[in-house]
């Protein structure tokens, strides 16, 4: 082999090896076995409690304290101030906490190295039956996502997840929002009692009053000496509004006991209250309710939704039903007249399906209702549900033909529309 032949073959042999050992550097080695036994583990801080057996926690940074303690199967902020706490809040906050992992510990007394003397923060767990469990808070280790922290037995430890960030509290964020707790499925009346403004003179347009909205089988009823049909619809958007409504706003110091607005919700268990101020520049009103220990602000936005005026809470539906539960139908239009019946096979006649949507399509405006029975028996309309329960209007047609629908010591005009979409369906 000629001389320049061997440089050449020496040289590639050297960048061979070159490459070889620059692949190894970044690849590493192979793994062939267990993990190296200096690799760090970690522990659960706390494996033997559950978050259900956690009756208390706190956190402290410097002089700055906040507690929750657990009422029943809700929450309260002891310190530093009392009042209700959000649920979820602090289950998501404990379940954060009882999750930590911590590494190897250590032994020493430069704890002012890792922020631990004083502590940053520190978080305190208490059971019952065990000793408090607390956890010294130190500063962000340099390397890695962790922080540096001091357990009970005075071991130095770092947290597998960075643990500052989730101890800088911020108390609005645990305190509960919400006012009410209710559905319309709870209630058994709900009573709207406004107040006269203030310095008003008699006969004025706000003069207050009440107004009580009862649920009966058939459904809703404004209460009275004579009970008119509620629009469930209407009730059940208040309720909603109610139950989302939240608090906007903390006031820093004590407001007085709103009393514009008093809503009394009345359930089988009890009843609740709900009191609300006039709405001032900002859109806010000052309201009390169970949920919270001191008066709060609100959107004004709920004053929308208030009414004492009957209209606005009448039923436009000429029955008040649920279409799954009808059982028996008859109507009589003069001298035309349906009846059907419900079976397993369905509704005999078939037209039985189709009346049963004409019936519950039908609209009135009871704002227009005359007193008395103005005219002679024109026919009736009746339903009759599972449960047995009936709800029947008697019709009624006056010389100039129109047709009322008789409902107790008044009657409804039904509208010509409303009478044709009911005689299509009779057939």
């Amino acid at each position: 082999m000629h001389e320049q032949q061997i440089k050449i073959v020496t040289i590639l042999a050297g960048v061979l090896l070159a490459l070889v050992a620059l692949i190894t550097l970044v690849e590493g080695p192979e793994d062939t076995g267990p993990a190296d036994e200096d690799e760090e583990t970690f522990v659960d801080l706390a494996p033997d409690l559950e978050a259900s057996g956690v009756t208390a926690l706190s956190v402290e940074r410097g002089s700055e304290r906040v507690r929750f303690e657990r009422e029943g199967e809700g929450w309260r902020i002891t310190a530093p101030l009392a009042a209700p706490a959000s649920h979820d809040a602090v289950e998501a906050f404990l379940d954060r906490m009882l999750r930590l992992e911590l590494g190897e510990g250590i032994e020493t007394d430069e704890l002012a190295a890792f922020g631990l003397e004083p502590p940053v923060a520190v978080l305190t767990l208490e059971a019952e039956g065990t000793e408090p469990l607390r956890l010294e808070v130190g500063e962000d280790a340099p390397v890695g996502y962790r922080t540096y922290v001091r357990d009970a037995e005075g071991l130095v430890r770092t947290t597998r997840d960075r643990l500052g960030p989730a101890l800088e509290i911020e108390l609005r964020d645990f305190r509960e929002l919400d006012l009410v707790d209710v559905s319309t499925r709870q209630l058994t009346a709900l009573v709207l009692r406004r107040q006269p403004a203030a310095g008003a003179p008699e006969g004025a347009t706000d003069p207050g009053g009440e107004l009580r909205l009862e649920r009966v089988e058939a459904g809703w009823q404004l209460a009275g000496a004579a009970p008119l049909p509620a629009d469930a619809d209407t009730i059940e958007r208040l309720v909603r509004e109610l139950d989302a409504l939240e608090v906007v706003e903390f006031p820093a110091a004590p407001l007085p006991s709103p009393e514009a607005w008093v809503l009394t919700l009345e359930t089988e268990t009890g009843t609740r209250e709900l009191r609300l101020g006039e709405p001032d520049s900002e859109g806010l009103v000052v309201a009390s309710a169970p949920l919270q220990a001191e008066p709060v602000l609100v959107s004004a936005e709920i004053l929308e939704g208030l009414s004492l005026d009957p209209a606005a809470w009448q039923s436009r539906r000429l029955l008040d039903f649920d279409a799954g539960s009808a059982q028996e139908l008859s109507v009589v239009l003069g001298e035309r007249s349906l009846a059907a019946s419900r079976s397993a096979n369905g509704w005999e006649p078939v037209a039985g399906e189709e009346l049963v949507d004409a019936l519950q399509a039908v609209r009135v405006d009871r704002s227009r209702a005359v007193a008395g029975r103005p005219g002679s028996d024109w026919g009736h309309v009746r339903v009759q549900d599972l449960s047995g329960q009936v709800q029947e209007r008697p019709l009624v047609r006056d010389e100039a033909g129109q047709i009322y629908v008789v409902e107790g010591e008044r009657a409804v005009p039904l509208p010509s529309t409303e009478v044709q979409r009911l005689e299509d369906a009779a057939g």
